[in-house]
């Protein structure tokens, strides 16, 4: 099984300075902003980290699902193509609920667990639009704090697997992306890597899968030529690509003799990049912690230091530190400071770039996608209205996806701008926008269905009249092969132009919604940075603020300064305590 993976409790030493600090901080007015780092720590305690598996189809990902966590329970068979989701996280029973529809409003249902294959491969209509499901399992390797998630193959000629596979991946803690043996990574599963894995996940491993299908020799060569091809197309050093090859099928049917399976070193790989998340998680927290400690002591401290060694520049360096905030301040109301240009522009060349995206998307799907259902087979026949209201919805699902994937790619480029010192941090929220889906009735009147008819009635009057008797039986089969082939090209393009009706004003609708939503969400992110860095510049010009309001008081108050040095010392003093607590936990 997978090695013990750290619960990430608060440390004691952390639970102890906050209990200290608690009284202080509150006393000076930040209380709540100490009540949402503690609560964000207790957080991390039942947070678990999410694992997600991905890849081109094909792969063998289902069958390393299985391997890892111990279960036979994802379909594996080589014909077939896992079509959903599956969340696998703890639960004390086994349960199984499946959600489908579409992701702005999906319906649940509970299912069993013989019946996950039956919702989980094959096409929508095959799986009763199945999106995803979550399977709870009381299996130890999940209670430890892991919830694997494996997605459907990309590449396929399934449009709905990119999109589910898009909605989950900004999800992932961490990217375990699949790599067949038998064949070496391609052009386009490296740009997958590069454009949709690697920018969200926070750690990404490569699994070079199926090694028991060639020598070990083989098997070394394929995994240093990925980490190769992954070190160009990424622009990073190769020391730092996780890269482990392995047999899934060896680990999940150990009686196969099909050699060492490798699992023991995968599952310890896995643990440390656990680890190492939740450590960078704490990190974040820790120095947050930090800050608002040194906020708060920084007016004390500087308090204490004029009476025990009286400085008359303190204040003028105070005073310094403060107007440096306050012109931060300034830039930040000011339209034309370069603060605020550097940012608009770099906002500019990003929304520019996803909007040309959805333009040429736009153009593919109005030439080349509809046009191609309209005249497919599926489109002309029983319910074929339903069927390509779905088929266009996956269309819009999965340009959606790829927005959404640009959008958080976009702000956390944004966010990583000098210019914000670290202090933004990005949430990106879903788009969801769907195609009503109509049974169209596509039946031709009679009046358009007896009209084609006439040509072929007219070449076997003609052939009659020419040709009698022979001429008769020749005209009856040329006109009826005509007669029939007019009816049908009528038919069928009376169809296309219903169907077209119906569901064109739907597609520019939803081209139109989409870039309405990319805007409004630059808008919305326009706000959120604007805030974060506003209300940070507030925090520290109110310490230096503060601090030199308690400075003139020790200078108005001289007679009092033994008294109060006394007690800037008693509250100095466990304000120190807790930020080494914190440093060494």
């Amino acid at each position: 099984m997978i090695e013990k993976v750290s619960t990430t409790n608060i440390a004691p030493s952390i639970e102890e300075a906050i209990k200290i600090i608690a009284p202080i901080i509150t006393k000076v007015g930040k209380g709540e902003q100490l009540k949402q780092i503690s609560e964000k720590f207790e957080m991390l305690k039942s947070n678990p980290v999410c694992v997600l598996v991905c890849g081109e189809f094909k792969r063998g990902k289902s069958t390393f699902v299985n391997a890892l966590i111990g279960r036979n329970l994802c379909a594996t068979d080589t014909d077939i193509c896992t079509s959903v989701v599956s969340v696998i996280k703890y639960s004390d029973t086994e349960s199984v609920t499946r959600f489908y529809g579409d992701f702005s409003n999906p319906k649940s249902q509970q299912i069993s667990l013989d019946e996950l294959e039956r919702y989980t491969v094959g096409s929508a209509e095959e799986i009763d639009n199945t999106l995803f499901v979550e399977i709870g399992l009381p299996l130890d390797i999940l209670k430890k704090g892991l919830v694997i998630i494996d997605t459907p193959g990309v590449g396929g000629l399934d449009p709905r697997h990119a999109s589910l596979t898009n909605f989950f991946i900004p999800k992932a803690d961490i990217a375990l992306f699949m790599v067949d043996v038998n064949e070496p990574m391609t052009t386009t599963e490296l740009a997958f890597l590069k454009n949709r894995v690697h920018p969200y996940a926070r750690q990404t491993a490569l699994v070079v899968n199926k090694a028991d299908l060639k020598d070990a020799a083989s098997v070394e060569d394929i995994r240093l030529d990925a980490i190769a091809k992954v070190s160009s197309t990424l622009q990073v050093d190769k020391n730092s690509i996780e890269a482990i090859a392995v047999s899934s099928a060896a680990d999940a049917y150990p009686d196969s003799d099909l050699g060492e399976s490798n699992f023991a070193a995968l599952r310890g790989l896995v643990s440390r990049m656990v680890n190492s998340h939740r450590a960078d998680l704490r990190a974040a927290l820790k120095a947050n912690l930090i800050e608002l400690i040194n906020l708060t002591i920084t007016p004390l401290q500087a308090q204490l230091k004029q009476i025990e060694q009286p400085d008359v520049n303190q204040i003028t360096q105070l005073d310094r530190q403060k107007k440096e905030y306050e012109q931060k301040l300034s830039e930040l109301k000011d339209q034309g400071s370069p603060f605020r240009k550097a940012v608009s522009d770099e906002i500019t060349i990003r929304r520019e770039a996803i909007v040309n995206y959805i333009n040429e998307a736009n153009v593919t799907l109005q030439s080349d996608t509809f046009p191609r259902l309209l005249k497919s087979p599926q489109a002309k026949a029983k319910n074929g209205g339903e069927w390509l209201g779905r088929m266009l919805n996956d269309a819009i699902a999965e340009i959606g996806s790829d927005v959404t994937l640009q959008l958080e790619s976009a702000f956390v480029k944004i966010a990583e701008m000098p210019q914000f010192e670290g202090m933004l941090k990005v949430d990106i929220r879903d788009y969801n926008s769907n195609i009503i889906i109509r049974n169209v009735d596509t039946s031709v009147p009679i009046n358009k269905r007896l009209t084609p008819l006439m040509s072929g009635v007219g070449i076997f009057t003609a052939a009659s009249f020419i040709i009698p008797g022979i001429g008769m039986l020749i005209g009856l089969g040329v006109g009826a092969y005509v007669a029939y082939s007019n009816q049908r090209d009528s038919a069928n393009a009376y169809t296309e132009s219903h169907l077209r009706q119906v569901y064109q004003p739907q597609l520019s609708g939803s081209i139109n919604s989409l870039n309405t939503y990319v805007n409004t969400r630059f808008a919305e992110f326009q706000q959120e940075w604007l805030g974060v860095i506003t209300e940070r510049c507030k925090a520290y010009s109110a310490s230096a603020s503060q601090a030199i309001d308690n400075i003139n008081l020790v200078k108005n108050q001289v007679g009092k300064a033994v008294n109060m040095r006394t007690q800037l010392q008693k509250a100095i003093k466990p304000l120190v305590a807790a930020i080494e607590m914190v440093k060494n936990s």
